[in-house]
């Protein structure tokens, strides 16, 4: 069941500050099940449910957002140029499939011919301004008529099982945490929960940052993935965590230094579980 809410939600379009549609997929499967939902001016869906214990209101968020490109302007021959929306490795997406704008333009990432280049550039890092997207269009206008500045695009891609137990998908990141929140929301509550489906995380955690304020909960726990370090090549004391080895609960990350009490409470739970 999980798997196919997982599947259903990474197929929507939702680039950082573009996620009408899986906005609107959230609010529809949180109205079944919660008491109250809303959408808070900044765009999150923020659904409350009742529990047992009224006293200790818990929030639990997840965020629905991805990361994906925005249109910036054109080339004379047709070519879109952009910028990315979030973090992107952009020696990842040579030769990917692109859809742009709200009608699903499709394009292909692509850049200068291996033969035309220096050998500085072939040993150097591609710079997103040397990037194109070829949307097949013969010149600028045509261009142009097809998709215009401010319109993002999401990579194109499906959810894949494969292996044991491993699955691959755009978006996963973030849409893995909605579709927990959207199964735990089905069950009997032992609290009072209000679940946060937050926007623009790719971007700085601007929704949830809103949201945090909005809610003010006495506990806040954030569902989502994190990085696996099991790769080849990787000496295994640098894994902070591996496929397979159960949930992750980390102490602190770049910006953040856990409430220590907060994750005791965590690690106990999860080691008895």
């Amino acid at each position: 069941m999980l798997l196919n809410e997982l599947n259903l939600l990474c197929l929507l379009p939702g680039v950082a500050s573009r996620e009408e549609a899986v906005r609107d997929y959230l609010v529809s499967a949180a109205e079944r099940y919660a008491d109250e939902v809303r959408v808070d001016r900044m765009g999150n869906v923020i659904a409350s449910k009742r529990g047992k214990n009224h006293e200790t209101p818990v929030m639990l968020t997840a965020h629905m957002g991805e990361v994906g490109v925005m249109v910036t302007g054109f080339t004379d021959s047709g070519c879109v140029k952009f910028d990315f929306v979030g973090e992107v490795d952009r020696r990842t997406v040579i030769g990917k499939r692109v859809f742009l704008g709200k009608t699903g333009v499709p394009g292909v990432f692509g850049m200068k011919p291996i033969h035309l280049t220096s050998r500085e550039e072939r040993q150097s890092y591609p710079k997103t301004g040397s990037l194109y997207i070829d949307i097949g269009a013969k010149d600028k206008a045509e261009a142009q008529g097809l998709v215009s500045r401010g319109d993002v695009g999401v990579f194109a891609s499906e959810l894949l099982s494969f292996g044991e137990g491993r699955i691959k998908s755009r978006a996963i990141s973030g849409r893995l945490g909605c579709a927990v929140l959207l199964e735990l929301m089905k069950q009997p509550l032992p609290v009072d929960c209000t679940f946060v489906f937050t926007v623009q995380e790719e971007v700085g955690a601007r929704g949830a940052f809103g949201a945090a304020f909005g809610v003010k909960p006495e506990l806040a726990l954030v569902i989502g993935s994190a990085a696996a370090d099991d790769l080849p090549d990787v000496p295994t004391e640098k894994w902070g965590c591996a496929l397979g080895k159960g949930a992750v609960l980390p102490a602190m990350d770049g910006g953040t230094i856990y409430d220590r009490r907060l994750f005791a409470l965590l690690r106990d739970t999860a080691e008895k579980a």
